[in-house]
């Protein structure tokens, strides 16, 4: 229900690919040992194919709005493309949408084609911010905000740090957007250099939307070290 959804004691988590699922459990499920609530999973319609191929696609970054009460999944990867068709394309599922119209459409407007993504709701739900990743899915350092208002969107100033499959959130009361990466280790290739680097830091960095300004939180800023280890 509309209810459950905005309730803060209730997390969901979306499963969004070959198979689409919501799952939601109470807070009492973490804190409490003998709760009265369980995980409840429920199937989600099926995420449209590719419009070139007709094969399966997967988002590689999803955000969720309290307010329209949609799911945006956008920056689509198919695995038999070598060319992503659709991953400048936003998919909404709008929870409350009549039963018979439950499904996944294209949103209109058109964001930075790429994928590897990581995406958040920004100031209280008016924008989509988009960070990381590129055509090819390697790590990058582009920042960009789609405007759902007028559907456009708007080019941020470059990241400090280059981000491939990152963890995003925004903080309201600070007007700040937070990013880190998603794993303590990770191999990048860096096609410039056509050469692999190992990291091992998980550099945390916010951005000032009153400033127009990234600061990195950590102190090291090195790509990691070079391709020794397989």
């Amino acid at each position: 229900s509309p209810e459950q959804i905005m309730s803060p004691k209730w997390s969901m988590v979306t499963t969004i690919g070959s198979k689409c699922e919501l799952n939601a459990f109470h807070a009492n499920f973490i804190t409490k040992s003998k709760s009265k609530y369980g995980v409840y999973k429920f199937a989600l319609p099926s995420f449209p194919l590719s419009s070139q191929s007709k094969m399966p696609q997967k988002p590689t970054a999803v955000t969720f709005n309290t307010d329209s009460k949609c799911i945006y999944a956008m920056n689509t990867h198919c695995d038999t493309e070598y060319f992503q068709h659709d991953s400048n394309k936003i998919y909404t599922l709008d929870f409350k949408a009549n039963p018979k119209q439950f499904e996944w459409k294209v949103y209109d407007g058109q964001v930075i084609p790429r994928y590897n993504t990581t995406a958040c709701m920004v100031d209280n739900n008016r924008f989509i911010c988009i960070l990381g990743g590129d055509k090819f899915g390697d790590a990058s350092k582009k920042a960009e905000l789609f405007a759902l208002n007028c559907k456009k969107s708007v080019i941020l100033k470059d990241m400090e740090i280059e981000r491939d499959r990152a963890l995003s959130l925004y903080n309201n009361n600070l007007h700040k957007i937070f990013v880190v990466d998603a794993l303590k280790e990770k191999k990048r290739y860096y096609r410039n250099e056509g050469k692999y680097y190992w990291s091992n830091n998980r550099y945390l960095e916010s951005y000032d939307i009153n400033k127009d300004k990234w600061m990195n939180i950590n102190s090291k800023q090195s790509k990691g070290y070079s391709e020794t280890k397989s």
